[in-house]
């Protein structure tokens, strides 16, 4: 059993906090590391419960379906998922027609996304989300109940005895193979054939695998990542290097590289090679992270600077075997190698392994008359292999072409994933397969046209390089066709080079430093082949339609309980301390996108993200969509790709779209675990599904773990776009969650309800997008696990289990927030008695209605004149008053008391949730334990002051707790009226 304290503890101990609060988690975490073994045999059994029974489902509406739903579309063409009412009561595709402002009908297609409460394929059940498909002027629109209108012109699809498929959309006509190596056989526009020869996708391999474990000297075995660019009888030579995680200041004595590099001490080292900042340094002892010098340095060097492990060159050696990851040596080594070293063939640097990208399978994925998507899945073979030679790569491909009726291009998504495990469960079973990380020296997607291409065209693609979206044409003014990358430089690197061969799009270019596709990691890349490519790429980041975000909040689609953006001041006329709370809100949740919501502070200039990424490293092959925090990468904590969605579908701003579109994709690619990697010999707690965690590389130093896996984003992101790379990542997900088997012991006798908690909120939304029963079935049974410990305890609203780790406490922001979250959402699907009772006794012992000691302290007007805001602290006891309280950790107690004031009807609950919101909003960033002016507001910036290292998270935190209570308000008050 591992044991981990929970995030914001982890947060805490950013320099933001008190060394009180440090030293105190740090005591903590000793404690919890010492008691590991003994906290299952120590935890009370708790009493058996009754079998859990299914959950029951209403029957669907039996009104007659009704239909008048207003649509801006804003480009052609446009693919925009849709939200329906479940009181709307449509249930038959053929029954719904798009019309214009005069009510005629134009040409659109429709597809069945999810249904209220049934799968989609439940033609009993309404539709709740329909992705529209059509090609027509920008403008205003209508869904309304009526015969749709079939287009002039469509797209015929023809397969062939081969099983290629022949795809002619009015200026476009395809011919997609079904095996092979040629992955585009023909592209013919306006009549016109556009290839020499079919396009192809390479990759080439160095002749070197990395080290996934350590070799000892004296030892003649070597773990490696992959055997197959070496050979027996190959003298190999090793190579190490690595780049700074910190700056490292002249005169300092310390540096420290990133924790998968792997760096040792008793080693020289070459700082910042071939710059002006070049030092030699030896490294005497490492102490947590740290690699310090004998030396004091004599530059600066910033964080992302080279560092060359200069020992590691100092040996070489000889294949003696190969088997499976394992090389055996002809000699023992001489001195110590270590995970992440790198062993090279010393004579074949100039001789790659060149693979081809060849087809397993080719389908028709979606079909209708305004658009078909044709999916090609795929590996990598020798490029002079025979057909079906075995792939030496765990890389597998998926392309998929969209082709639309009247549009003179094609949409093509490339994704890469890496099936072979990140190596996890290699590392702590000793049991291969081991970490089968690949190393790439390019990636390059062929594309031989026919046409001439001239020299200013050959410049156009070198110039290309830094633009966001680049675009190159070949050919004459009369017969050219064009290539559009976008995305281009923010994800980097990327180069697209034209000459006497076509053009190439090279993803991963030849000539720089080798690429680590890590083990377990996929990669989306998008381009636009045809006419008019640029204008049509701005659907890779943004919808072509736009809906009324107040119609989408009343559906319930989006969440059951959310209210669009609005004028507070004039909504709540009557109490000025709720319209400035309001207002505040939206300006805080605002601040991530819109740089105009985001006010100055002393210490910190008002950015949204857009201005944060450009500082730091939050572009590149491996960084783009992610945030950076004071540990690394947060891998988008508390769902940022929800949170941005979601506020795209309460304002309209196409920007917060633009940010959750590039996050929902990052989040489904490099951020989640993709292939079986396995923790237990007994192979039962498998990785796969689960998102990377939240420190490090994007998480590569840590487990995944159930308590940092948020999918609710990715179900909304394909919601809204039907995108199918992010739908499987959204279902892989969702299914890690459901079939994990949680128990007191493995789950709540350390301390840890989180650990059921976010699972249960994963389940709610996997139910809720899915319409799959088994995920509401899972979400109640692990709810249950939780009332059950708090009933057994004495239904005091909360439990120490005797094996906590950190004595006889509760971590109120873990409890009432963390593990109620989903519990709560739970109640609102099924408005489950036994949990309602549970969730209301929780309220009352955070209020000090159990008869112990309020959890919420603050909230009054001290001697001085000053006040103290509404927190909670770290740890609550029940024998004395806990330390260093925080209003950032009271924030998450906010849902729980908006809901069990819904459930009681109790004014006393009404009164302590608004304090908290007003609290939540006034004073978000207010240092712990301060006491301040009542005018002394927190500073609305994305990019927090207080919480300078850790502002992604506390972002995701406000973003994910706090907008809950304003929309159950306004429903309740708008109920009342």
């Amino acid at each position: 059993m591992r044991l981990y304290l929970p995030s914001v503890t982890r947060l805490s101990l950013s320099s933001c906090h008190s060394s009180s609060a440090v030293l105190l988690l740090f005591s903590a975490l000793v404690v919890l590391a010492v008691t590991a073994q003994s906290a299952c045999a120590q935890a009370r059994q708790p009493a058996t419960s009754e079998p859990i029974t299914p959950v029951s489902i209403p029957p669907a509406p039996a009104t007659r379906p009704t239909l008048d739903l207003p649509l801006r579309i804003t480009r052609r063409p446009a693919t925009v998922g849709v939200p329906f009412k479940e009181s709307a009561n449509v249930r038959d595709l053929a029954n719904i027609a798009l019309v214009n402002e005069t009510g005629k009908a134009v040409p659109a297609q429709f597809r069945v996304l999810s249904r209220w409460r049934a799968p989609a394929t439940d033609t009993g059940r309404p539709i709740k989300w329909l992705l529209v498909d059509t090609d027509v002027p920008a403008g205003n629109y209508r869904l309304v109940l009526g015969n749709n209108q079939k287009p002039a012109v469509g797209i015929n699809v023809a397969s062939t005895s081969s099983g290629s498929y022949q795809i002619e959309a009015g200026r476009i006509k395809l011919n997609v193979p079904a095996s092979g190596s040629s992955l585009l056989a023909s592209l013919k526009l306006d009549g016109t054939e556009q290839l020499a020869q079919p396009v192809t996708l390479t990759i080439e391999l160095p002749r070197a695998a990395l080290l996934v474990g350590p070799a000892a000297a004296g030892t003649t075995q070597l773990r490696v990542t992959d055997s197959s660019g070496l050979a027996a009888g190959a003298r190999l030579r090793f190579e190490h290097t690595g780049k700074l995680l910190w700056d490292a200041a002249a005169g300092d004595n310390r540096f420290a590289a990133r924790a998968g590099d792997a760096m040792m001490a008793g080693r020289a080292y070459r700082l910042d090679e071939g710059t002006p900042r070049e030092e030699e340094v030896f490294a005497v002892r490492e102490e947590q992270g740290w690699l310090y010098t004998r030396e004091r340095l004599r530059f600066s060097h910033p964080r992302g600077s080279r560092v060359r492990d200069l020992a590691a060159e100092q040996e070489t050696a000889q294949v003696r075997a190969l088997r499976g990851q394992t090389v055996t040596t002809v000699a023992p080594l001489r001195q110590a190698h270590g995970y992440s070293e790198k062993v090279v063939i010393a004579d074949a640097a100039d001789k790659p392994l060149k693979l081809v990208a060849t087809i397993t399978q080719t389908r028709l994925e979606e079909t209708g008359p305004l658009r078909v998507v044709i999916r090609q899945d795929g590996h990598f073979q020798p490029a002079e292999a025979k057909e079906k030679a075995d792939p030496l790569t765990p890389l597998r491909f998926t392309l998929r072409y969209h082709v639309y009726a009247a549009q003179p291009f094609v949409r093509l998504q490339l994704r890469l994933i890496n099936t072979g495990p990140y190596g996890f469960g290699g590392d702590r079973n000793s049991r291969p397969p081991f970490a089968q990380h690949v190393l790439l020296n390019s990636l390059i997607v062929h594309l031989p046209f026919a046409a001439e291409i001239s020299n200013a065209q050959r410049e156009e693609a070198r110039s290309a390089r830094d633009k966001r979206i680049a675009t190159i044409s070949v050919g004459q003014a009369s017969n050219h066709i064009e290539v559009t990358v976008p995305e281009f430089s923010e994800n980097f690197p990327k180069l697209l080079v034209a000459d006497t061969e076509g053009v190439r799009f090279e993803i991963l270019p030849r000539g720089f430093d080798q690429y680590l596709f890590e083990g377990a990691r996929a990669k989306s890349t998008e381009f636009y082949l045809g006419l008019e490519t640029r204008a049509a790429a701005a659907m890779t980041n943004s919808l072509g339609g736009v809906l009324d975000p107040a119609y989408v909040a009343e559906t319930g689609a989006v969440h059951p309980v959310m209210v669009e953006r609005r004028n507070w001041m004039k909504f709540f006329a009557e109490d000025r301390e709720m319209a400035v709370a309001a207002t505040r809100l939206e300006r805080w949740l605002a601040s991530a996108y819109a740089r105009e919501e985001n006010e100055s502070s002393p210490n910190r200039t008002g950015q949204s993200i857009f201005e944060v990424r450009q500082q730091g490293q939050h572009y590149g092959w491996q960084n783009f969509g992610d945030l950076e925090w004071a540990d690394g990468y947060t891998n988008l904590h508390y769902d940022l790709p929800y949170i941005l969605l979601r506020e795209y579908t309460r304002t309209a701003d196409a920007r917060a779209f633009q940010l959750g579109s590039e996050m929902a994709r990052y989040r489904a690619d490099w951020g989640q675990h993709h292939a079986d990697d396995y923790w237990d010999t007994e192979r039962t707690m498998n990785f796969r599904g689960l998102a990377f965690y939240e420190k490090g590389e994007h998480g590569s130093y840590r487990e995944p773990l159930v308590t940092h896996t948020w999918i609710e984003g990715l179900w909304l992101y394909w919601a809204l776009t039907g995108d199918e790379a992010v739908h499987e990542s959204a279902l892989e997900g969702s299914e890690t969650l459901a079939r994990r088997e949680f128990t007191f012991y493995n789950s709540l006798s350390w301390n840890e309800p989180r650990w059921v908690g976010w699972p249960v909120l994963g389940l709610m939304a996997a139910w809720r997008y899915s319409g799959k029963l088994e995920y509401l079935n899972q979400a109640k049974i692990k709810a249950y696990l939780l009332v059950q410990a708090e009933e057994d305890y004495g239904r005091k609203g909360y439990f120490i289990p005797s094996g906590s780790g950190i004595g006889q406490a509760v971590q109120p922001f873990m409890w009432s927030g963390y593990a109620q979250i989903g519990v709560i959402e739970y109640w609102r699907e099924t408005a489950d008695r036994r949990v309602a009772d549970y969730l209301v006794r929780i309220a009352d012992w955070l209020v000090g209605k159990q008869g112990s000691r309020p959890v919420l302290v603050g909230g009054e007007v001290q001697r001085d004149g000053n006040y103290q805001p509404l927190s909670t602290p770290y740890f609550w006891y029940p024998d004395k008053a806990g330390e260093n309280s925080s209003v950032a950790l009271g924030i998450m107690s906010l849902p729980l008391l908006t809901v069990t004031a819904q459930i009681t009807g109790r004014e006393d609950q009404r009164v302590w949730a608004q304090r908290l919101f007003r609290d939540a909003t006034y004073y978000r960033d207010v240092p712990e334990n301060a006491s301040i002016n009542r005018m002394q507001l927190s500073p609305i910036s994305f990019n927090s002051a207080t919480y300078s290292g850790s502002a992604p998270k506390i972002y995701g935190q406000f973003g994910l707790f706090v907008p809950l209570y304003l929309a159950a308000r306004v429903r309740e008050q708008e109920q009342q009226r």
